[in-house]
């Protein structure tokens, strides 16, 4: 959800090229990643496996909720990532067209 949202971002309101802002975005959720597991794993590493799950479901409220307060929570839609027609691997085509929304739910 995260590497979708700050993807939509770098592509509507950086207004920087597709391959760039995904490059970019998976660069910041990785960054996001080891610094969540430094600050709240880590330190947590000899307790309980319930205090971990705990740890990790809040900082995922956390983060949706930071990131529906910053890009708003209405649904995104990225744009295809290629206009050319599916790749061909042997006889399997994979479409390299991708849909859906990126959008961060809200938990109260």
């Amino acid at each position: 959800m995260l590497g979708g949202v700050i993807t939509f971002f770098l592509l509507k309101g950086v207004k920087l090229p597709y391959p760039l802002a995904a490059l970019i975005a998976v660069l910041m959720v990785v960054l996001i990643g080891f610094a969540m597991h430094l600050s709240i794993l880590y330190p947590l590493r000899k307790a309980s496996i319930l205090i971990l799950i705990m740890a990790t479901l809040g900082a995922s409220i956390f983060l949706s909720s930071t990131s529906g307060l910053l890009f708003g929570t209405l649904p995104k839609t990225l744009p295809p990532f290629s206009s050319e027609g599916p790749l061909q691997l042997g006889k399997s085509p994979f479409p390299l067209r991708v849909s859906g929304s990126c959008y961060p739910p809200l938990y109260y």
